[in-house]
């Protein structure tokens, strides 16, 4: 994989592609009945203000992406929307190469601390990847009658995140998985090692840009190449549809980032979470 040098440009286009990812699945929520979720969205300026009142605890959907030094002046308004739909619980993505030195001073001064830092990484789609050495792995798309085995299997892969969750915001979390099936620009997959369903993959194209939105392994069929097997898939369905890049976010340091980087990936850049605790 020939990945291109890291530009200003090309980390904005891998926050518009990790915004638009999350505002299709914010958007799917509101409009399924009775939106049990409590999803809205608002765009102030070109920021994505996104929010899931009845998900606070989750963290992914209460967010804004988008924002720079030249949106300091809006950090009042994204905190009263917050306090209007009862949100306490929310933080703000900072991309780097969207900070000065007054910027993060504003944050600071509307109650903003640093809280964690996600690793972005990227590269270009490839029908050819490297292989994973590993052997009976089927990546396939979801059926409709997977679609409850698929959300079953994102939650108890990523059960490290979501264990201290009430059971009801769980059970309504695994509802808004449910919500992508057939959304325009999502791809969902199933992963088998011989035969065994072992974990599940996802991955969401909007104007040439592909985003991975999220990939979990069972804990006990980690260390099985099962990962590295999805990301290859994606990464070749992205090149099938002539996407320009490919991209994706994952712990600093984890096993995950060690994966994107053996089908070729490259970090990208280190964005910052910053939350509100006055």
């Amino acid at each position: 994989m020939n990945v291109p040098i890291m530009t200003h440009n090309l980390a904005l286009q891998i926050e518009r592609s990790k915004g638009d990812y999350l505002e299709s699945w914010v958007q799917g929520m509101r409009e399924y009945p009775g939106n049990p979720f409590g999803a809205d969205m608002v765009w102030m300026n070109n920021v994505r203000v996104l929010a899931a009142s009845h998900l606070q605890e989750v963290g992914l959907f209460n967010t804004v992406i988008g924002l720079g030094s030249q949106d300091k002046e809006l950090l009042p308004d994204i905190v009263r929307f917050y306090h209007d739909n009862g949100i306490e619980h929310y933080h703000l993505e900072i991309n780097p190469y969207q900070v000065t030195s007054e910027f993060l001073a504003a944050l600071a001064v509307n109650g903003f601390s640093l809280s964690a830092f996600q690793t972005y990484i990227y590269g270009v789609p490839a029908l050819n990847p490297p292989m994973h050495p590993f052997s009976d792995i089927t990546v396939h798309d979801v059926t409709p009658s997977e679609l409850d085995l698929f959300a079953d299997l994102h939650v108890e892969g990523f059960q490290e995140a979501l264990s201290r969750l009430p059971e009801s915001t769980r059970m309504l979390y695994r509802e808004s998985v449910k919500v992508l099936y057939q959304l325009s620009g999502w791809h969902l997959y199933l992963v088998r090692i011989n035969m065994t369903s072992s974990g599940m993959g996802m991955l969401y194209i909007q104007n040439g840009l592909a985003f991975l939105g999220g990939g979990a392994t069972l804990p006990h069929m980690r260390m099985k190449g099962g990962q590295t097997a999805s990301l290859r898939h994606r990464l070749i369905v992205a090149a099938q549809a002539q996407c320009s890049l490919f991209s994706g976010q994952t712990r600093v340091g984890s096993r995950s980032q060690h994966n994107m980087k053996r089908i070729g990936m490259q970090i990208a850049y280190n964005g910052t979470f910053w939350k509100r605790y006055s």
